[in-house]
């Protein structure tokens, strides 16, 4: 169970981006299907996209800053009359109070409202770091406090694991492991001695807010695109947009490697559209630096959005030819003005990825193949393609050969199979991880890159996270959650085996909040609704406190029924039993 909630917490940081240098010229060759051996351990665009990341307090214009390189996401200050207002407030605690201490020296004015762009961790859970005592107003779309709490989903340790993958957690900060990841220096949220923490959301709108603060005139507006509660922030006298993470220096990110939601992809080149209309002389972005000039800014606004429209469209006319996504990645590619602008360089999002993810947002799984409609079993498979081999050793000496000849994608793909057969499964191991490693060092691409060596960590048994240290970091902000998500997501736990031929009633109920809760486990199924039942088989009653504890880890279930922290009826046995065949107490 501890394990779980680590990875749930870790989905819920993110999880989880102004030189105007070019590509390089051999971008081509680090996408190719083979790599030949590098004698450098990291791309040399991923060097170069550091140098944005520094440390460093910029000035926009008068009364307007720009915090880089304190956190994964800038944070923004803006200087009224009598007070500042700070739009996105960094991923912890500790990372806002550095923040708030740099805008201290140049302005002593108190904060007197935090504007979060969307609900991402990084953007979101620093805010008492800046305001410690909570006493502030807090202005967001009216969806952004339903998405944070979303954090608690029904697959959060999936994509908790994803994420800090994705984000190279468990990799060294060295040339041979983590160097950035695309769009920021670090991620804080995955960081132990880092606690995120949540100021919840007190003014909130739907389409636009008109808002005067401090004495600046402010205006909100919502514009859906790597999140659906994204919004933008105007400054009309100033002319300065902040665009939050619908544009920061790279290709965007259309599909997150970690998982989510299908991100709308129209809807987001027409919220770029809503920002180009304003005719804006600064673009502030929550990653990367300030762009600055009228010219260099509409410049910007419209090849990404054109580069984003280009993408979409080029993938739907493929889908309306017949085209399969493993058809559509091979000929939807930027044209070349698109292609060499520094905006739309791959360092975050990749066109592929993000192809593959539009065809499965409009059509679903299904690719039109008739093969795909029942494929053939995995291990069915790899005995197969032993077989064509000339049996499982040969297929083994195949992809060593492969190695040793660079093609190193096809490594991974024979390796898939032979972990599936009776072959040394060390010599597998140490061959995708060599691949994995000199694909990784290859790539321009941060996620790519974290993902590979991650991966080469994993197969090597090297780069566990600390979970202690992960564990406390993250406690504060499960307690911020709300319970309920933690009730429900306990009916994708059950386990078939235990509850096969149960049907069981459980009744929750919390004192503090008048919170009550159902899970009736019938026959495999966990059915969860908000009310308490009439006529349960067993009850619990406790605080939110106690059970959020439990959840984190930090008291046992035997403990709190000890110090009689929790109420039972229908037998002190039985519930931990029904809670062990619900699975979560089981690792």
């Amino acid at each position: 169970m501890k394990k779980r909630l680590l990875t749930l917490l870790a989905a819920s940081s993110l999880l989880v981006a102004c030189s105007e240098s070019s590509p390089p010229a051999d971008t081509a060759a680090s996408q190719s299907y083979t790599a030949a051996p590098m004698q450098v351990s990291v791309h040399p665009e991923m060097h170069e996209a550091l140098k944005q990341y520094e440390r460093k307090i910029y000035k926009v214009t008068d009364g307007v800053y720009q915090a880089v390189g304190y956190s994964a996401a800038n944070s923004m200050m803006i200087e009224g009359d009598d007070g500042v207002i700070i739009v996105d407030v960094t991923g912890s605690v500790e990372k806002g109070a550095e923040v708030r201490k740099a805008f201290a020296e140049i302005t002593d004015k108190p904060i007197v409202a935090l504007v979060y762009t969307h609900n991402h961790g990084d953007h979101a859970f620093g805010g008492p770091g800046f305001v410690p005592d909570g006493n502030v107003a807090v202005y967001a779309h009216e969806s952004t406090d339903f998405y944070i709490n979303r954090i608690v989903n029904l697959v959060a340790p999936a994509i908790g694991q994803r994420s800090s993958r994705m984000i190279g957690s468990m990799l060294p900060v060295s040339d041979e492991g983590y160097v950035h990841y695309g769009i920021g220096p670090f991620v804080e949220t995955a960081m132990p001695g880092h606690h995120p923490a949540v100021l919840r959301p007190t003014v909130t709108f739907k389409d636009e807010l008109d808002v005067t603060i401090a004495g600046v005139q402010i205006k909100l507006v919502h514009a859906p695109g790597e999140t659906d509660d994204q919004l933008f922030v105007w400054l009309p006298e100033k002319k300065v947009l902040m665009p939050g993470d619908n544009i920061y220096k790279s290709f965007p990110n259309l599909y997150t490697m970690r998982g989510t939601h299908y991100r709308d992809v129209a809807a987001w080149y027409r919220s770029i559209d809503k920002m180009r209309a304003l005719e804006p002389e600064f673009l502030v972005p929550s990653h990367t630096l300030t762009v600055s000039g009228k010219q260099n800014v509409m410049d910007v606004l419209t090849v990404y959005r054109d580069g984003i429209q280009f993408v979409h469209d080029q993938t739907l006319r493929g889908m309306n030819q017949g085209l399969t996504p493993d058809e559509l990645v091979e000929v939807v590619k930027l044209p070349k003005h698109l292609a060499e602008h520094p905006y739309l360089f791959e360092h975050y999002g990749v066109v592929e990825w993000s192809v593959r993810n539009i065809f499965n947002g409009y059509m679903g799984w299904y690719d039109g193949n008739i093969t795909n409609l029942y494929q053939t079993p995995l291990q069915e498979k790899a005995k197969q393609m032993a077989k064509l081999a000339g049996g499982s050793e040969a297929l083994l000496l195949a992809a060593e050969q492969s190695l040793s000849a660079g093609d190193y994608r096809w490594v991974l793909e024979m390796s898939d199979h032979l972990l599936r057969l009776d072959v040394d499964q060390a010599r597998v191991k140490a061959l995708r991880a060599k691949s994995a490693r000199a694909l990784g060092y290859a790539e321009h691409n941060a996620n790519g890159r974290n993902l590979y060596l991650t991966g080469a960590y994993e197969l090597e048994g090297r780069g566990a996270l600390d979970q202690a240290a992960m564990q406390e970091s993250s406690y504060q902000l499960i307690k911020a959650m709300p319970v309920a998500g933690f009730i429900e997501a306990m009916k994708v736990n059950l386990n078939p085996e235990y509850s096969l031929g149960k049907d069981e009633v459980l009744g929750l109920r919390f004192t503090d909040t008048g919170e009550a809760f159902t899970l009736h486990v019938r026959n495999g199924v966990a059915e969860y609704r908000e009310q308490f039942p009439e006529n349960p088989d067993h009850s619990l009653t406790t605080t939110t406190d106690v059970w959020l504890e439990i959840m984190a880890g930090k008291k046992s279930l035997p403990v709190a029924l000890a110090t009689a922290e929790i109420e039972l009826e229908g037998g002190r046995l039985n519930i931990p039993g029904m809670l062990g065949f619900l699975g979560m107490f089981r690792n």
